[in-house]
């Protein structure tokens, strides 16, 4: 800032200069390297990895294990890895429509969970239901649906419809509707009330709030949401597929109880493959719509 000069001496007309704000301290040691903690002697990290170790050992305290049993299974690893490598392509076209309705089971059950899970989210939401004393009540309803795993519900939907896809279907969309209800309702609540407000007053009806300013920002919590739920709903289908649900799971389960290693293994070789290509599809559409 300029000044005037006064006998000799710069002034400033404007007032005396403001002081520049001091860095915080970095702490050095003498010979210049950055101080940081010692996580040996860290008392929090001492006490925790105690208290695991305690809790561990009388967890296996607890399970009476055969240790005995457990050292001759672990020994026999190698030869059941040598059978499963051992690959047969032995009614292949089964193994491969059997993959193909885990997939489907996966789809119906995402898209059906989806879609109601956020209709169920508008009313759940704070800052967009039309009822306020409703979000509470589906707060703790959804808590309880999702307190009881997919399988539970797979298993209690079997009794009403029979074994196959079906039940599948049905077990899975109602775990899965739950944790798109709470997910989607976090999604909306972060929605600033400004925007939704500044919409009103121009005159903007509760739906086109709704399609142009609160599902567009939460677009990409959606897909992700929607990917993450569709691998757990394919991971769901194949250990369902063991209890009656139909699908790759049940090829398999149905393969190691004839010994049949080789079978087994390559169904689970394209359980592998299509996780992988379904990682990489999510990834990219990702990446394209940023």
């Amino acid at each position: 800032m300029e000044g005037i000069v006064v006998g000799g001496n710069r002034q400033n007309i404007f007032g005396p200069e403001p002081e520049e704000k001091q860095s915080s301290p970095v702490l050095l040691h003498r010979d210049g390297k950055i101080r940081t903690a010692d996580p040996a002697k860290s008392r929090g990290i001492k006490i925790f990895l105690i208290l695991f170790l305690i809790v561990g050992c009388g967890a296996m305290y607890t399970m009476n294990l055969d240790w005995a049993q457990l050292a001759g299974g672990i020994s026999q690893i190698p030869a059941a890895i040598a059978n499963l490598c051992e690959i047969d392509f032995y009614q292949f076209d089964v193994t491969f429509s059997a993959l193909f309705e885990s997939i489907a089971v996966s789809i119906l059950a995402t898209i059906y969970s989806l879609i109601l899970g956020m209709f169920l989210a508008v009313f759940m939401a704070r800052n967009i239901t039309p009822f306020r004393w409703l979000p509470p009540i589906l707060s703790a309803f959804f808590t309880f649906l999702r307190a009881i795993p997919s399988t539970i519900w797979v298993l209690l939907i079997l009794v009403c419809v029979g074994f196959g896809p079906t039940a599948g279907i049905i077990g899975m969309s109602i775990s899965s509707m739950a944790f798109f209800a709470k997910s989607m309702c976090q999604c909306f609540e972060e929605v600033s009330n400004d925007t939704i407000e500044a919409l009103k007053a121009m005159g903007a009806g509760k739906i086109k709030i709704f399609f142009r300013a609160i599902l567009p920002s939460a677009f990409t919590s959606l897909l992700a949401w929607t990917s993450i739920n569709f691998e757990s709903n394919f991971e769901s289908s194949i250990i369902l597929g063991t209890v009656g649900g139909g699908g790759i799971g049940y090829v398999v389960s149905n393969c190691m109880g004839r010994y049949s290693y080789g079978q087994a293994m390559v169904a689970i070789l394209l359980m592998l493959a299509f996780t992988y290509i379904m990682e990489i599809g999510f990834t990219v559409f990702k990446e394209r719509k940023k």
